[in-house]
């Protein structure tokens, strides 16, 4: 009897973690995706959507050929998601347009790049989404420009990246969407990029990935639009990546995405190195024009501006040394040390001294008006060029010699304070 409860309590037991599961499976959303459009839009020519792009309210999809072997090239639109209307007559009203690789919203103008095995891609644009006129010639003058694949904004320019089997391809900008200059060397100066294949801004840069089926998929980068730079090793050093087919910033990283059909697709992202600003001041004797010496991970030379303001910038991370120094001075702290510099440093200050009094100042005294009328022509007129430097280098250079042997004779004492103040009657002349 005690056997037979047990089992009518296990299997009761059981039934209700069975009736547990099946509710809570029934609740699990294993596809919470359902098919908004009919297949095609209603055509089994529109083999893919090809771009997706929001403007103004709606949803755009342009359509078209997988093989660019069928004359279809369409663009539908929908406010909700779910209803969909063709907003472009087929191909724009070119059959040979076999596809709308792109999308991109320009001065308030939606654009839509084709593909043309023909005359060459095309490149159509509309202010209300529906009236549509062509914004290029075919092909942007050559007819090897078989698709515009990609478009982009990039500082007030629009920008439009091509495939091209021939010569490579080519990237093209307007600053009013109608006329158009090429904005690189076709292929990047190599004919196997044949599709400039995905185009991004990050950093303040404009990057573009190719394909090149030769020695794998190259990024450029440029900083105006028109000069460009190699921003990877081709492939990402593996020559099966062919095709760099997307880019994104996530996390302030840039992320790309390659075409590998011998180890599978490959993700790679790029951050760049960041640097840091070291800035400070000197006071005190003299201010103005002291040179000060950085060394260690970066090594740079700057002199401080006419407020005794200094700035090194552009500095990698690590252990630097910051250290003034002019003949004739001392200077408190003598230098600053920083260990493993990860941020900018605004506080790097020093007072100056001078190491000895100067000819001037042993004859008229530290702060007489004779002594400011000459520190003034020191640094506001000397100072200001190489020549001037270099008498202000000399003069103190010399000064410990020259005070030492004046306190030992008063004759060359009074020679050298007529000489002065000879000098002292020309620089008045000039101030007044």
């Amino acid at each position: 009897m005690k056997i037979l409860d047990l089992t009518k309590r296990s299997v009761l037991l059981l039934m209700f973690f069975l009736l547990y599961f099946l509710l809570t499976l029934s609740n699990i959303s294993f596809a919470d995706w359902e098919q908004v459009n009919e297949g095609g839009f209603g055509d089994t020519n529109n083999e893919i959507s090809s771009v997706m792009s929001l403007c103004d309210g709606y949803l755009y999809v342009g359509t078209g050929s997988s093989l660019l072997l069928t004359a279809i090239s369409g663009l539908w639109r929908s406010s909700d998601g779910t209803t969909w209307d063709q907003v472009n007559p087929d191909g724009f009203g070119d059959s040979n347009n076999m596809g709308c690789y792109s999308l991109v919203i320009y001065d308030d103008l939606l654009y839509a790049g084709t593909g043309n095995l023909s005359t060459g891609c095309e490149l159509w644009r509309s202010s209300d989404g529906t009236t549509w006129d062509q914004a290029n010639t075919d092909g942007f003058g050559d007819s090897n420009n078989i698709i515009c694949y990609s478009i982009i904004v990039y500082d007030e320019y629009l920008y439009a990246g091509t495939v091209n089997l021939s010569t490579g391809c080519e990237l093209w900008r307007s600053s009013d969407g109608t006329t158009w200059d090429p904005a690189n060397t076709d292929g990047f100066g190599d004919s196997n990029n044949i599709i400039c294949s995905s185009i991004i801004v990050y950093d303040e840069y404009l990057y573009a990935g190719t394909g090149n089926v030769s020695t794998g998929c190259e990024l450029w980068r440029s900083c105006d639009g028109t000069t460009w730079d190699p921003a990877n090793t081709d492939g990402f050093g593996d020559s099966n990546n062919k095709y760099c087919y997307s880019m994104i910033v996530y996390d302030d990283l840039l992320y790309a995405g390659t075409s590998n059909r011998s180890t599978g697709c490959e993700i790679w992202r790029y951050s760049e190195s960041p640097t840091f600003t070291i800035s400070g001041s000197v006071t005190g004797a003299i201010s103005s024009y002291v040179p000060i010496n950085l060394t260690g991970t970066d090594s740079q030379t700057v002199k401080t501006d006419s407020s005794g303001n200094y700035q090194f910038t552009g500095l990698a991370s690590g252990d630097d040394m910051i250290t003034p120094e002019l003949e004739g001075y001392t200077f408190e702290p003598p230098n600053h040390i920083i260990k493993s510099l990860t941020s900018d440093r605004s506080d790097m200050d020093f007072v100056s001294s001078r190491a000895y009094p100067c000819s001037a100042e042993k004859i008229y005294g530290e702060d007489s008006k004779e002594v400011e009328l000459l520190r003034h022509i020191r640094d506001n007129v000397l100072s200001k060029t190489p020549e001037g430097r270099e008498i202000i280098k000399l003069y103190y250079q010399w000064s410990p010699a020259i005070v030492k042997v004046m306190e030992e004779d008063e004759e060359f004492r009074a020679q050298v304070k007529e000489m002065i103040d000879g000098v002292l009657l020309l620089i008045e002349g000039e101030v007044e």
